[in-house]
C-alpha cells in the first residue's frame, strides 16, 4: 500500500509562500515551485501546462485563475 505522498505531486505558483513548499518537503511530499522551474513571469496557461505534463496538482492564490476554467 503506497502512501499519499507517493501518489500526489504538487506545483506551487509564485503566489504561494515558499514556506508551504518547505513544509510539504519536510513531510516527503514531491513539490516544485514556479521559481525553481524557471516559470516566473510565464502565463497561467504555461504554468498549468507544466503542472499537467508533470502530473502535478497546481496550487495557487491567483484570483484570476478561475477564468481559465
Amino acid at each position: 500500500m503506497s502512501n499519499l505522498s507517493d501518489r500526489i505531486k504538487f506545483h506551487l505558483d509564485e503566489n504561494v509562500e515558499n514556506a508551504i513548499a518547505e513544509g510539504l518537503r519536510r513531510r516527503n511530499i514531491d513539490v516544485t515551485t514556479t521559481a525553481e522551474v524557471n516559470l516566473i513571469g510565464a502565463s497561467d496557461e504555461q504554468k498549468t501546462t507544466f503542472a499537467l505534463t508533470q502530473k502535478r496538482v497546481k496550487i495557487t492564490h491567483d484570483a484570476d485563475f478561475l477564468r481559465l476554467h
